[in-house]
């Protein structure tokens, strides 16, 4: 069953975008779909990041449930990054973007929030754009589940030999490149 359906047609801007008429979008198609249903402009990295997020059987593709049900994620990050933009500026500043993570339970020393934060201003503006912000709180939940995994008792620390943090570290690169 496909996610509930508000906003444009998404059926129609599924089959206006597939170009190929194949029943699947690849991230270009996924941009121009974003695009044309109102959604500021993504970054090639982040559409990337959403068709693997969403390409249930990794075929480099999704078929249109799979693009409602990333329509309704979006839609789900758009209405957290509205709520924690509180001057309304369409992006997010660090300060902001600090206090929406510890909504979500994050508990960040400012000098890890703030190396995060810049690691996301792919566009250096010392704010965060939307697909930028759906960006780094996507993969900072990833790095979590993974972190999680090694995290037996839940304490927050970890014990790893050096070729689980190289898998771990070279996974994480591997999901960001969108292999």
């Amino acid at each position: 069953m496909a996610a509930q359906q508000t906003g444009p047609n998404l059926g129609g801007l599924f089959a206006a975008v597939d170009t190929d008429k194949s029943g699947a979008i690849d991230a270009t198609e996924l941009q121009s779909a974003l695009s044309s249903g109102g959604w500021r402009e993504f970054s090639d990295k982040t559409a990337r990041m959403l068709i693997r997020i969403f390409d249930a059987d990794r075929s480099g593709s999704i078929g249109y449930q799979e693009f409602c049900y990333l329509w309704d994620y979006l839609t789900k990050w758009k209405a957290a990054f509205d709520h924690h933009d509180q001057d309304k500026s369409g992006t997010i500043s660090f300060n902001e973007a600090y206090k929406a993570l510890s909504n979500f339970g994050y508990r960040l020393s400012e000098p890890i929030m703030q190396l995060m934060f810049y690691s996301y201003d792919a566009d250096r503006t010392g704010a965060l754009g939307f697909d930028e912000f759906v960006q780094m709180n996507s993969e900072l939940s990833s790095m979590t589940n993974m972190f999680r995994k090694h995290d037996t008792h839940g304490t927050g620390v970890a014990t790893i030999n050096y070729e689980q943090f190289l898998s771990m570290v070279l996974t994480l690169k591997n999901l960001s490149d969108g292999k």
